[in-house]
């Protein structure tokens, strides 16, 4: 967005963040806190904003969520949001798109890497429907992906990218180079055939190095998502088109 005073991020990018519920349990304040702690290279003074948050953390302090928590919590997406964490829009540079899954929402962020560092350029996240609760894990990361890719899909369509997941197994039932074996569940082949229509490479992150898209996952927004049948229709017809080509 560009007014008299400059540049800015669009609201749609940063809804995700700026939306995130507070944190119901410990659980999910270290994945909040791991979203701080990703890109606190760009966040100053960030200790001492956190300090209430982190507090929780410790052993001997019960879980409780009074007014100085939750000013702890505006306070500390109000330095995100403020930051110079979020970068523009690069044709010319790589793209990475972080996905992840929890029991209960799916997130996604979709990346540059510069100078050694991840630097977003927008967010998204979205809460697992009931049936959609009832997947198994594989099948959780995997929706994460086909998530991404939707919310994205303008800025990686026709565009080399890669997928980064902490979940292994994709590895192999994604890889772009592989038919998916005939014995995997239907959603799966539904899906495999969606992210052909892609220029992809997928790839492996540890659990401790995901924290952005872990993060998104584990804080929610009341929203679900499902892959629409005139989304996937028309993304086996691009696939179809392009392999006849």
């Amino acid at each position: 967005m560009i007014d008299g005073n400059g540049l800015h991020p669009t609201d749609e990018k940063l809804k995700a963040v700026q939306d995130a519920p507070r944190p119901k349990d410990v659980t999910a304040l270290k994945s909040f806190l791991g979203l701080l702690m990703f890109y606190s290279r760009f966040l100053p003074n960030h200790s001492t904003i956190l300090a209430p948050l982190n507090r929780l953390l410790k052993k001997d302090v019960k879980w409780a969520w009074t007014k100085t928590e939750e000013q702890a919590f505006f306070n500390a997406k109000k330095l995100l949001l403020e930051s110079q964490t979020l970068v523009h829009y690069n044709d010319a540079l790589s793209f990475y798109l972080s996905c992840d899954a929890s029991s209960y929402g799916a997130g996604a962020v979709l990346s540059h890497y510069i100078d050694n560092q991840y630097r977003p350029i927008a967010f998204a996240l979205c809460t697992l429907t009931q049936a959609q609760k009832n997947y198994s894990q594989l099948d959780k990361e995997a929706f994460s992906i086909i998530f991404g890719l939707k919310k994205f899909h303008q800025y990686l369509s026709g565009r080399e990218f890669t997928i980064l997941t902490d979940h292994r197994p994709l590895l192999s039932l994604f890889a772009p180079d592989r038919l998916i074996p005939l014995h995997v569940a239907a959603r799966l082949q539904r899906w495999s055939l969606i992210l052909q229509s892609y220029n992809y490479q997928i790839e492996y992150r540890n659990t401790t190095a995901h924290a952005d898209a872990d993060s998104m996952s584990r804080l929610p927004l009341p929203v679900t998502w499902e892959p629409s049948s005139h989304n996937v229709n028309w993304l086996l017809l691009m696939h179809t088109v392009s392999t006849r080509k």
